[in-house]
């Protein structure tokens, strides 16, 4: 029976108990942490044969992998803000892309394109619940950050809430905050498609 370590974001880790893979151990952590080969084997109180890493929006927190004797997956998500992924891809077997205008960017001298394959966005299965019984308070709801790594974001929810001002820009849990919204906006700051959609669709929104 193969053994699977899956390290980072969950992402769809429950599914593959779901279809048959009845070895597999999830990892997650806050503090940023090196783990190396001998870390990994003491966390799944065994040798992997297939090691996940799936992207945390951190710093590399797996090093010496391309050494490792198990098969090595990178999981790469926020490769629109981390211009080093498909160099730290380089040193995996093979690598899952959410964003598939980017796959050429992970085809390198180390990983080929057949290597390479798109991983589309989804909802995670644990806000997949039935919302449609939730009051709505808001027509329209915007649940993010604002600050000086999104000023086309600001000028944007400013313009746009200046011409709707029941428009409800604030910040929190979106799991609470998009059942109660009849419209969830969304605004991707370099223009990437990202989980949020997905998850908003998925309550309901």
């Amino acid at each position: 029976m193969k053994t699977i370590l899956w390290i980072g974001n969950p992402f769809f880790v429950n599914a593959l108990k779901l279809c048959g893979w009845e070895n597999v151990y999830y990892y997650s952590f806050t503090n940023l942490t090196i783990f190396t080969w001998d870390k990994l084997v003491k966390i799944a109180q065994t040798e992997p044969d297939i090691l996940v890493v799936a992207d945390k929006s951190m710093p590399p927190f797996v090093l010496g992998m391309e050494d490792f004797p198990c098969l090595t997956v990178f999981y790469a998500v926020d490769s629109h803000v981390h211009s080093w992924y498909p160099h730290y891809a380089q040193a995996f077997d093979l690598c899952l892309v959410s964003l598939k205008d980017h796959l050429p960017l992970f085809v390198g001298e180390h990983l080929p394109a057949d290597r390479v394959l798109w991983s589309p966005p989804f909802a995670f299965d644990y806000i997949r619940e039935p919302t449609i019984c939730v009051p709505k308070r808001w027509d329209c709801i915007f649940v993010g950050s604002i600050n000086q790594a999104t000023p086309k974001r600001a000028v944007f929810l400013s313009e746009l809430q200046a011409k709707m001002p029941s428009l409800n820009i604030t910040t929190g849990n979106f799991m609470k905050l998009y059942p109660q919204a009849r419209v969830v906006l969304n605004f991707c700051e370099l223009g990437d498609l990202n989980f949020r959609v997905f998850e908003a669709m998925a309550m309901g929104s």
